[in-house]
């Protein structure tokens, strides 16, 4: 059953035990339990997605969400979109600037509501886990314009680690892009191999300085700087493959 619902794109073959487990799958009307198996050709498999709708991947009213739907996308995220399905508190998520059967695709870890970006997409839920999973320290990049003045003290406070309420980080690469006389800014350059929520917000925070915008540029080696803001595109085959070679173990 696994396989079944990982083949169709709704969930990773990991994911797919859990929402088993969780009654959101049925064979020919039944609720499946973990171990069940199903005939494609035969059976009526549905199962209930995250969005609370219901769709048939089996049978003859079956309408698999994966087909025509890549595999891998980028999306340079805007400010003020959730990286979710669906906001109780805000009207905006990533969703709204996807096509409707992209509501299959999850992202490779997420971006806070006010950062903007780069985010990967994907319906390779084995990948998806590696590339988040703590022990693979794959480096995700930002440039965040910040207030406060920046002294080569606290860029060097960056490198090496600050404390935080979750316990200290690790090393991290940071530079001085530019400042900016006129407002008072200036633009830092992050890379983290953490992926703590809000964790560059907080860095800037622990060494005094304020962070008024922030952008994740690229994640290990992969960038896309021309997509336009609200864009997405399919990642080329030499992308996915520099993106799997983040996650080798």
């Amino acid at each position: 059953m696994q396989k079944l619902l990982s083949a169709a794109g709704v969930c990773s073959r990991r994911e797919a035990e859990d929402w088993i487990l969780a009654g959101r799958v049925r064979v020919n009307g039944t609720t499946a339990v973990v171990g069940d198996s199903a005939n494609p050709d035969e059976d009526i498999v549905e199962v209930d997605l995250s969005d609370g709708s219901t769709i048939a991947i089996t049978g003859p009213d079956a309408n698999p969400p994966g087909e025509g739907v890549p595999h891998y996308i980028a999306l340079n995220k805007p400010a003020g979109y959730a990286c979710t399905r669906r906001d109780p508190h805000l009207k905006r998520t990533i969703y709204d600037l996807l096509p409707d059967n992209f509501r299959i695709l999850y992202s490779i870890g997420r971006l806070d509501v006010d950062t903007e970006g780069l985010l990967l997409m994907t319906r390779d839920g084995e990948l998806a886990n590696r590339i988040m999973h703590p022990s693979r320290h794959v480096p995700k990049t930002y440039r965040a314009e910040v207030s406060g003045r920046v002294t080569p003290e606290k860029i060097d406070a960056l490198r090496d680690g600050v404390l935080l309420s979750d316990g200290p980080t690790l090393t991290a690469r940071a530079r001085l892009i530019s400042r900016h006389e006129r407002s008072g800014t200036s633009i830092i350059e992050l890379t983290i191999t953490e992926g703590r929520k809000r964790q560059v917000r907080r860095m800037l925070e622990a060494v005094g300085l304020r962070c008024e915008r922030l952008k994740r540029t690229a994640i290990g080696n992969l960038s896309i700087p021309e997509l336009p803001l609200g864009d997405w595109t399919v990642l080329t085959p030499g992308e996915v493959a520099m993106l799997t070679g983040e996650a080798e173990p």
